[in-house]
Formats: C-alpha cells, structure tokens, sequence
C-alpha cells in the first residue's frame, strides 16, 4: 500500500503537467483575480460607468494588438477611463514592459486616462515598477496589490504611481485633478 502512495504521487504531477493541468490552473486563478478586481470596482455602481473583462471585448469587434485583462470607466466625478492589467508574474517584466509600450502608442478610438497594474504580491509590484522606472513607457502607470483592492476596495486604495521616482501615491478619485 505504501509503495502504491509512493508510485501514485510520483507519476501525478507528470501526468497533470502533460496534459495542461497547470496551464488551465493560471488561467482560472488569472479570471479568478479579474473578478475579483471587477467585484471591486462594481461594489459602488454609482461610481461605475462600465466594466468588460477581456472575453467581453470582442462583441466591440477590438482589433488592437494588445488585450487588456479588463476596461473600465468611474465617474470621479469626471469619467477617467482605465486599462487593467493583472500580473500573477507569469509574464516577465520584459513583457509586461512591451504591452505597457503598446498602450502608450495608443488605442485608436479608444481613449483612456491611465494603465492600472494590479499585482498578487507587494513584492511583484515593486520589482515591476523599479523595471520600468527606466523604460520610456508614455503613459500613466498606476499599481496596487490584490489584496489591497480587495480588502478596502478599489476606491479607497492609494495607488502607486509606478513610473514616479518618488513614492507618490493617488486615489482613483483625485486622479482627474492630478492629469488636469
């Protein structure tokens, strides 16, 4: 019987990596995270002008060459329109840095105020904003943890400015004035 544990626990991680256990695993944790983010915004829906998910962008027939993870407007009191992107640290810094690369060329016919960058870990955001700190990236770069959005909610976290030198930080609500 010991021996069959042994035999079992050896050929399991193979056996699920083989057949794209692990991958489909990132992928719900990556929609699990967009969700969560999405309660997040959602919670106060006077305060939200829309939410998409990128499964939800196609029916706007998006044919840019980045997806964004999700789209959303607030009113604050003005509209400020964000791009999000969720990083678990699946990609690299490297990618992340060309997709942040591509937001700053422009979406056409598709304006927005700013790229917002949620990680899983404090750790994750800083590493990324100290990587991209020295990139030419033209658009304004705002981070915060999961957990921070979710635990006091997306309207109430103070986010990082991640292209600062400094630790400057903004709610989403005096974002408007700060572009202004």
């Amino acid at each position: 019987m010991q021996s069959d544990r042994r035999l079992k626990d050896c050929w399991r991680p193979k056996v699920l990596k083989s057949i794209g256990v692990g991958r489909h695993q990132d992928k719900l944790n990556n929609l699990i995270g967009i969700n969560d983010v999405r309660i997040a915004v959602e919670a106060e829906p006077s305060r939200v002008a829309y939410f998409f998910s990128f499964w939800e962008l196609p029916q706007f027939h998006w044919d840019h060459a980045v997806i964004p993870d999700a789209l959303f407007a607030l009113k604050c009191p003005e509209r400020c329109t964000f791009v999000m992107e969720y990083d678990r640290g699946n990609e690299t810094r490297e990618q992340l840095s060309r997709k942040f690369l591509a937001y700053g060329a422009g979406l056409s016919s598709f304006l927005f105020d700013a790229v917002m960058l949620v990680t899983d870990t404090p750790e994750r955001l800083e590493t990324v904003r100290h990587h991209l700190r020295h990139r030419l990236v033209s658009v304004r770069l705002l981070g915060a943890t999961l957990s921070a959005i979710k635990t006091i909610g997306v309207h109430a976290v103070e986010f990082q400015d991640i292209r600062a030198t400094s630790e400057r930080t903004t709610l989403l609500a005096e974002l408007r004035e700060s572009i202004s």
